[in-house]
């Protein structure tokens, strides 16, 4: 810990380049996409608007360093930032920030209470029957649901936050989604009537669609699977956590967020120092288990995911066994 604490020293340099990058892409991918609806090129607009819905799925990495204050480290400038790129896709960051934070605070060390918890503990398999199906199939729901499932899953998660300014907190947070929301679909009324109105609503539904999906196969990915309290709580955090070696640009479309484990030791350490910090933190601890790409850390997710369900059909033959005795 004391050779992982001159990294959280940071720059807002990086954080802004990303935005400065990133953002006007973002936008041109958006405005191309509209201007081919426009002129009735729809299977152009569609290819477009994924094209789109991949990139913006990067570019919400950026509101996770937002809400932690390490993508520039100007707090006001953070908190806007990630608004202005969360609010458009119906995303309340300041709901998930609070959430986001329980998380770390309770990672592998309280998985009744945290908040962002994937794996299922064995009394969850005791719920509906929609529930069970849920669980065990976590990856293609949550990929399924795309940012709705996302959003509803917020939602739910928000009940464990503190009584005290909580409405407030998400009355405002989902006040300012919908208006911005009503502000792209009233720009798209104007300029072409109901057909920009349309526009505006498929290209959103698309790019809910396909981040939730991303966000959700990466948190999958990140966590499902890996529980393991340990002596001193930075050690319970490296091994609650993967850490995915996987190609560089990869790594950059997460915004670094393969390096999930150092993150969850030190998340005061900005996004592009996580490498060094994993480095570090591998060289102290030699016996880690480092996952070899993302696809196979989603290998990884599945065979703990059968693993779950083989443990849940055993239990509940066991339970029909005594019943029956």
């Amino acid at each position: 810990m004391a050779a992982l604490r001159p990294l959280q020293v940071m720059s807002p340099w990086p954080g802004l380049h990303h935005l400065m990058i990133r953002v006007p892409i973002q936008l041109t991918l958006i405005g191309g996409a509209l201007r081919l609806w426009a002129n009735g090129q729809y299977a152009a607009f569609a290819g477009v608007a994924v094209l789109s819905a991949l990139w913006y799925a990067s570019l919400l990495c950026l509101t996770h360093d937002a809400l932690h204050c390490r993508l520039t480290g100007v707090r006001r400038l953070d908190a806007v930032a990630g608004r202005m790129i969360a609010w458009p896709l119906f995303w309340p960051v300041g709901i998930y920030k609070p959430v986001h934070l329980m998380h770390h605070k309770l990672n592998g060390s309280d998985p009744i209470q945290d908040p962002e918890r994937v794996t299922p503990l064995p009394g969850d398999w005791h719920g509906s029957a929609f529930q069970r199906i849920c669980l065990r199939h976590p990856l293609v729901i949550g990929m399924a649901t795309g940012g709705l499932g996302q959003l509803w899953r917020l939602l739910k998660a928000a009940r464990l936050l503190p009584a005290e300014g909580r409405a407030g907190l998400i009355v405002f947070e989902l006040s300012g989604c919908a208006v911005t929301f009503a502000a792209m679909a009233g720009a798209g009324w104007l300029c072409q009537g109901a057909l920009g109105l349309w526009a505006v609503i498929c290209l959103w539904l698309i790019h809910a669609q396909i981040v939730g999906a991303i966000h959700s196969w990466r948190a999958h990915a990140e966590h499902y699977g890996v529980w393991e309290a340990r002596d001193t709580w930075a050690d319970t955090q490296w091994h609650s956590a993967r850490t995915i070696d996987t190609h560089p640009m990869v790594s950059l479309y997460f915004n670094r967020l393969n390096h999930h484990a150092a993150h969850h030791v030190n998340a005061a350490i900005p996004f592009y120092k996580l490498a060094r910090a994993t480095a570090l933190i591998r060289a102290a601890a030699p016996e880690t288990v480092v996952t070899s790409g993302y696809r196979r850390a989603v290998g990884d997710v599945a065979q703990a995911v059968q693993a779950k369900c083989a443990i849940a059909r055993e239990g509940d033959r066991i339970i029909f066994l005594r019943e029956t005795h």
